[in-house]
């Protein structure tokens, strides 16, 4: 993470010796600021990040406050995982299906609206702002920032914070808002802050959903990379600095924020309000699920009717004819990028779930300052860090490489898996080991048949969350891959833009079906091994 770091500082200064450039200066720092449309660029980076964390924020406190423990819960919590699994840029296809001017809202509103028959001059994708890319974001990182609640959980006991709140006269919301929430905030820093990295620095949703002329500055910062003239290189550099200040100053603005929030001046949270506005709260709870069920649900459908459609007019609600043809056609092209997609998804899951492992089996003093530098990667803007990081691929001859792709995702692949596994492993109980260790003689044999047959459950999901990481990569591939490697999202971004919109639904679909087999493998492959061993599982 260092050196890719300064791999893209020192070029922002002149320094970049291997396209000529020896003498340090500052003038690119002037051309940066001097380039045109930089003010719309950061206000629609503002705007688009801000929305994203907001909503996907805001809409985990209600759903907890609302939905905890009710006859939803079990549904939210079944349909989680799946969510979290669906990549991010065929979740941006499916939306962008649905809310171009010739989506399928479009289309529904155009049965009762006879206006409606041409599409509407609407700019409900690419707006100047990036407001759709914000709120799709928003909705994309929901899954993540519920599960990372659902694990803060259990560091606080809400059942009984639940029953001591309504004793006292607070209504189950109010409990959440101003009991529970306040403790698991601190506890979900890091997701947040990943979070806030991540929304501020995104580019393959920003190609599909955000604004154009001019784009987001993460999506200038590529441009600016991709560019034939060395000295646009070199404005990159410096634009993806800036925008690793602008993310440090806009995490140092969250914690200020979040001290409020939980700290003595959160005089909202002692101002004796026990049950105001409860039944308010309710119907915006549900009124939330069912729109974010709906966009869920519509975005799958809409990537599926996409691409087994054949002929699809606007205004028609559904295709007035199906086809496999256009697959067929692309048949080759699909199994190839699947091929590619899995053996770089399994590889890497696999050495990463080796390598966290034997990290969190180490001794609990290497353990904490070992995993606080594993989580950096999640903290720093991928556009940051891939440049200087492709510079020392470059300088070993691992560019385009599968060594080269392989270790560039597992910088992303680890933090996750880390943070899939790390609970179950602190919380195991270590007697089961002891006493196994006692009967057989042999330390190692015990660890594999019980320590890793009981914990092969959340092992498996582990891998399947590394698998999901790894499909959705888009910049990792590009910087690693130097454009000899494509995969199924690196595809579908490209054809994002094309015309045909078959096409692009079917790399869609393509890219959805492989992280949720790899999720059905994992929840039953430790019931299809143990099925007779029901409690052989923690």
């Amino acid at each position: 993470m260092t050196l890719g770091v300064v791999g893209t500082l020192l070029p922002s200064f002149g320094y970049f010796p291997v396209a000529g450039f020896h003498q340090l200066t500052g003038n690119y720092y002037k051309m940066f600021w001097q380039a045109p449309g930089l003010s719309s660029m950061v206000m629609a980076t503002l705007v688009s990040g801000g929305l994203a964390i907001s909503i996907s924020l805001l809409l985990s406190i209600t759903i907890f406050s609302v939905f905890y423990n009710s006859s939803s819960w079990k549904i939210w919590r079944n349909f989680l995982s799946p969510m979290l699994a669906f990549p991010h840029a065929a979740f941006a296809l499916g939306v962008m299906f649905l809310v171009t001017p010739s989506g399928w809202y479009v289309r529904f509103l155009a049965l009762f609206f006879p206006e409606l028959n041409s599409p509407p001059a609407w700019h409900t994708v690419h707006d100047v702002y990036g407001m759709t890319l914000g709120i799709v974001l928003g909705l994309k990182e929901l899954p993540f920032l519920m599960l990372m609640a659902l694990s803060a959980c259990n560091q606080v006991n809400v059942s009984q914070l639940l029953r001591v709140g309504q004793s006292l006269g607070y209504h189950p919301i109010y409990v959440w808002l101003k009991i529970i929430w306040p403790q698991l905030l601190p506890q979900m820093r890091l997701p947040i802050i990943a979070v806030i990295a991540y929304s501020f620095s995104v580019v393959d949703i920003a190609q599909i959903l955000g604004p154009t002329t001019p784009p987001t500055l993460a999506v200038a910062i590529m441009q600016w990379f991709s560019s034939e003239q060395l000295e646009q290189r070199l404005l990159g550099s410096v634009g993806a600095v800036c925008l690793l200040v602008l993310t440090g100053v806009l995490m140092v603005g969250w914690l200020a924020l979040e001290q409020w929030l939980v700290g003595k001046d959160g005089r909202c949270l002692i101002n004796g309000i026990r049950s105001r506005f409860s039944l308010g709260w309710q119907w915006l709870g549900h009124i939330t699920q069912w729109l974010v069920w709906g966009v869920w649900v519509t975005a799958v459908l809409s990537i599926v009717l996409w691409a087994f459609s054949w002929r699809w007019r606007y205004p028609d609600f559904i295709p007035s004819e199906f086809s496999l043809k256009v697959g067929l056609r692309y048949s080759d092209k699909l199994l190839s990028l699947l091929e590619t997609t899995w053996f770089l998804a399994l590889m890497t899951s696999i050495i990463g779930l080796l390598l966290v492992l034997g990290l969190l089996e180490a001794k609990k003093a290497q353990q904490r300052y070992a995993l606080s530098w594993l989580y950096l990667p999640l903290l720093i803007p991928q556009v940051s860090f891939l440049f200087g990081f492709q510079w020392l691929l470059v300088s070993f001859n691992l560019d385009g490489t599968w060594t080269g792709i392989i270790w560039s995702h597992l910088i992303y692949v680890i933090p996750y898996i880390c943070l899939a596994l790390a609970g179950y492993l602190k919380h195991f109980d270590q007697r089961y080991l002891t006493v196994a260790t006692l009967l057989s003689g042999r330390p190692r044999y015990s660890y594999w048949r019980i320590k890793m047959a009981m914990l092969l459950w959340p092992i498996s999901f582990a891998l399947a969350v590394g698998v999901a990481v790894s499909v959705a990569q888009y910049l990792p591939t590009l910087f690693a891959g130097a454009g000899r490697v494509s995969t199924l999202t690196t595809e579908a971004v490209s054809l994002a833009q094309g015309a045909d919109y078959r096409v692009t639904g079917i790399f869609a679909l393509a890219q959805l079906v492989v992280p949720l087999i790899t999720y059905g493998c994992a929840f039953l492959m430790p019931y299809c091994i143990y099925r007779r061993f029901s409690m052989m599982r923690i």
